[in-house]
């Protein structure tokens, strides 16, 4: 490897990092639409249910240290699998594509 070369494995990472990350945003960019859209609420509902998952990362940001202390080198696969069971959940509700 050349100096000022990086691994295949950091874009590799990388790239898979930008597919999470872009379903991990569109969900609460289009949680207001997809509300109105299935008659469940308003906007203002729409914007209740997104403080809540915002409020709900902040603890988890807080706890992260403590985590990452308690799980050492099973972090990364403990966040892999947590992330991937919750767009399991998401996927078994109702119409969850056209939500995406």
């Amino acid at each position: 490897m050349k100096a000022g070369q990086l691994p295949k494995k950091v874009y590799l990472t990388g790239a898979a990092m930008f597919f999470i990350l872009l379903v991990f945003f569109a969900l609460p960019s289009n949680m207001a639409l997809y509300m109105q859209q299935e008659n469940i609420g308003n906007s203002q509902y729409a914007g209740m249910v997104i403080s809540v998952g915002t409020a709900a990362g902040f603890v988890a940001g807080l706890m992260l240290a403590q985590t990452k202390r308690l799980l050492s080198k099973y972090f990364n696969t403990v966040l892999l699998f947590l992330m991937a069971s919750g767009y399991f959940i998401i996927s078994l509700a109702p119409n969850a594509v056209s939500s995406v």
